[in-house]
């Protein structure tokens, strides 16, 4: 959500706010700065001209000016301190807004983290929220996992539980395999061929109606 165009309104979309449950509401209007975003590098750095200060409970801060909140996100609600709009801010215009869209629609809106990282014994620790699992940290990940070698057919079939529960083919073998299906006939032909048929007879019958 993004503060209203005329300033008169902002008592009105602040009660709105409140009424949804959300802790933030837009104050002052702010100075102006430079976007600081470590979650969303893509904003670093880029100036907003004008905003409104966002003020609340201490939810989860995306991006900052001179300090203070600009992005915030409290439960499923994002909210901006300036609007998307050029005489606010140069976001709309700058390389990293449409990177910033596509984190906004696939990622923060819905509280996913990026997948992290870091030294440590192996593991993988999950972040949740409620239910929902939105991010992951890796520690020391198994080198293996890259190994892009293809298996030997004889591991593939132990795998799989032995030869008589899985076949391997080669590649030759797979492309002549892969249209065979259950082997069935193309009833193309016929069907045209009873088609004609019935439609000679609708045409007889219909002449001799007349």
């Amino acid at each position: 959500m993004q503060p209203p165009a005329d300033p008169a309104l902002v008592g009105q979309a602040n009660r709105g706010l409140a009424a949804r449950g959300v802790p933030w509401h837009w104050g002052d209007v702010g100075t102006p700065g430079n976007l600081v975003a470590p979650q969303l590098p893509a904003l670093d750095g880029t100036p907003v001209a004008r905003r409104y200060r966002l003020e609340g409970a201490s939810d989860e801060v995306l991006a900052t000016v001179n300090g203070e909140p600009w992005l915030v996100r409290s439960g499923n609600v994002l909210l901006l301190g300036s609007r998307l709009d050029t005489a606010w801010t140069a976001l709309p215009t700058a390389p990293g807004f449409v990177p910033f869209i596509d984190a906004l629609v696939n990622r923060i809106v819905i509280g996913e983290a990026d997948v992290n990282s870091a030294e440590g014994a192996p593991r993988v620790e999950f972040r949740t929220r409620g239910t929902d699992t939105v991010g992951a940290t890796v520690f020391g990940p198994d080198p293996r996992e890259s190994d892009l070698t293809p298996a030997t057919p004889a591991l593939v079939t132990t795998a799989f539980g032995g030869r008589d529960r899985v076949e391997v083919l080669s590649a030759s073998a797979l492309s002549a395999e892969r249209f065979s299906g259950t082997r069935r006939a193309d009833a193309s032909a016929i069907l045209l061929i009873l088609a004609l048929l019935l439609a000679a007879i609708e045409l007889a019958v219909a002449t001799r109606t007349r």
